[in-house]
């Protein structure tokens, strides 16, 4: 890289983590992450985060001391000397390190350049608090709307996401996820849709016992999966085998190691069944690449023994050994993201549409799985 593209990367890594103390990511007072965390959650170098906080420094924002890190400075009254006025519209989500939540996000900025919209994205891990609080914070910062991807592990959580979402001062979109009973909007992939095609497709190459996994199970996005592939199976006259069904309600996301989670719930599936069904629908990509690490281990062949189909199309087409494609029905995440984009710029101009919940089709993937 040029140095002139260097010095513009590192400016927008400054005005980025500026950005962030400014809305209270960062508070007064507290410690950033590490620049290694940092380079890795930006997907840059480290020099270059490491330039970008020297300047943060040199602006009397921050300090920075071994042993300890780089410290938001505390603040008595003085203005932070940086603009207020974003004029953006706010991306809230988990993390990057998650490929459908990445599009998503790659999608909305995608379409926000192509007006010319400037957008303030924050990633924020798990922490519902940390997003709670940027969400009262946004109109500050003339943040004109949001849209979000909640990340909701409980019922606990899923009712504090509800009161700062209906609390939030600007018009919000939810992306990938709806919430019954709150009126906002929200652009999801079909679930329904999903499931239905790939059980369809497992009993089109001869499966006659279907199992079914998922985690997760309380939100509306697996409850919608697991109808979709009841549905199907219904519509084939199939007989539903509790014994081959596994829905656990909880999830614990882990987006550097995300395969690790997946494998125990398979391990969990086929302690769990009576007998090895000739199909199985796994409500995710991960946790179909987890069912494959599984069987591999216990000497089932895959397809021969049975067949294993996935939804989301994020990962690349190799399995977990990196030998097997799986079969799976492709999310449209890129559009969700565009979608989304669009509804929070209508709301923002007060335009409102009847529909309230705005399902996005994908299509069915052929692997060696099935």
């Amino acid at each position: 890289m040029n140095q002139s593209g260097s010095k513009l990367k590192v400016d927008a890594i400054r005005e980025m983590l500026l950005e962030r103390i400014e809305s209270g990511i960062y508070p007064q007072g507290e410690c950033l992450p590490t620049e290694s965390e940092l380079a890795e959650e930006l997907a840059v170098s480290r020099g270059t985060v490491s330039k970008a906080l020297a300047s943060l420094v040199h602006l009397g924002l921050v300090e920075r001391r071994p042993r300890v890190g780089t410290k938001v400075v505390e603040r008595t009254g003085a203005p932070v000397p940086a603009k207020h006025n974003l004029n953006a519209f706010a991306f809230i989500y988990p993390g990057e390190h998650h490929p459908g939540i990445w599009q998503i996000v790659s999608g909305f900025n995608e379409a926000a350049q192509s007006v010319g919209r400037r957008t303030l994205l924050l990633s924020v891990g798990s922490d519902f608090e940390k997003e709670a609080q940027i969400l009262n914070h946004l109109t500050d910062f003339n943040v004109r709307a949001v849209a979000v991807y909640p990340l909701i592990v409980n019922v606990d959580q899923r009712h504090q996401i509800e009161k700062a979402l209906l609390k939030c001062p600007c018009p919000v979109v939810l992306a990938e996820n709806s919430l019954p009973g709150v009126n906002i909007p929200s652009v999801i992939g079909d679930a329904f849709d999903a499931a239905y095609t790939m059980t369809r497709h497992l009993v089109d190459k001869g499966c006659r016992t279907i199992g079914f996994i998922s985690n997760d199970s309380l939100s509306i996005n697996i409850r919608d999966r697991y109808m979709g592939y009841k549905k199907a199976m219904q519509d084939s006259g199939l007989e539903l085998h509790q014994a081959h069904i596994l829905q656990v309600p909880e999830i614990k996301p882990d987006f550097d190691h995300p395969l690790e989670g997946v494998r125990r719930l398979a391990g969990r599936w086929f302690d769990h069944i009576d007998a090895l069904p000739d199909g199985c629908l796994c409500a995710d990509d991960f946790i179909g690449l987890g069912c494959l690490d599984v069987a591999k281990q216990r000497g089932i062949k895959i397809p021969e023994a049975m067949k294993i189909a996935g939804i989301g199309g994020y990962l690349p087409a190799t399995g977990a050994d990196n030998s097997i494609e799986l079969t799976t029905y492709k999310l449209p995440f890129l559009e969700i993201g565009k979608r989304t984009f669009q509804l929070v710029h209508d709301l923002a101009k007060n335009r409102h549409s009847d529909e309230n919940i705005f399902y996005l089709k994908g299509s069915l993937h052929l692997g060696m799985t099935t």
